[in-house]
């Protein structure tokens, strides 16, 4: 059973100087896996019934250094900040997966990530990139660049066959 906290309709600034919208949808981290079984049909039939991307985040808790515990008590690696932030970027890419990272840090913008995305779900993702950039800088404070990786000598045969078969 899948359990939603709560749903956001969620506006941003595309490229283009337009505004978009995304819908933002939260649950509990116990309906996690119980929502990864059925992930896909999930959000195709949301994106189809609301016209607009559909985004998923599991709701996670981030403990502080200087939380008081007792001393025998150590912070689960989960709980840190960093691992929290990842575990969101791997929740905001759901119908794709991340196959690389790259930190950026320049005077005029900051640090930005790129993260590169599995070339083979390109079809799948694509138009719903720019959202995925808004909601994880919402959810975290963070710029994130998204984009596809390039596609091994693998991948380009898969490729090549998925376009004959189209076709």
């Amino acid at each position: 059973m899948i359990f939603i906290n709560s749903v956001t309709e969620e506006t941003y600034e595309g490229a283009d100087g337009s505004a978009h919208k995304y819908i933002l949808v939260r649950i509990p981290y116990r309906s996690l896996v119980h929502y990864r079984s059925v992930s896909s049909q999930v959000i195709e039939h949301l994106e189809a019934k609301f016209r607009w991307p559909v985004i998923v985040v599991v709701n996670r808790t981030i403990d502080s250094t200087r939380k008081v515990t007792h001393p025998s008590q150590k912070r689960p690696r989960s709980r840190t900040l960093k691992a929290v932030h990842a575990a969101i970027l791997n929740d905001v890419v759901v119908p794709s997966s991340i196959v690389g990272r790259r930190a950026r840090v320049s005077q005029t913008t900051g640090f930005t990530e790129q993260v590169f995305l599995d070339p083979l779900d390109k079809m799948l993702v694509e138009e719903k990139v720019e959202a995925m950039a808004s909601a994880y800088a919402k959810l975290t404070t963070h710029k994130v660049s998204i984009t596809f990786a390039k596609p091994t000598s693998f991948q380009k045969k898969k490729l090549e066959k998925l376009n004959q078969k189209a076709n």
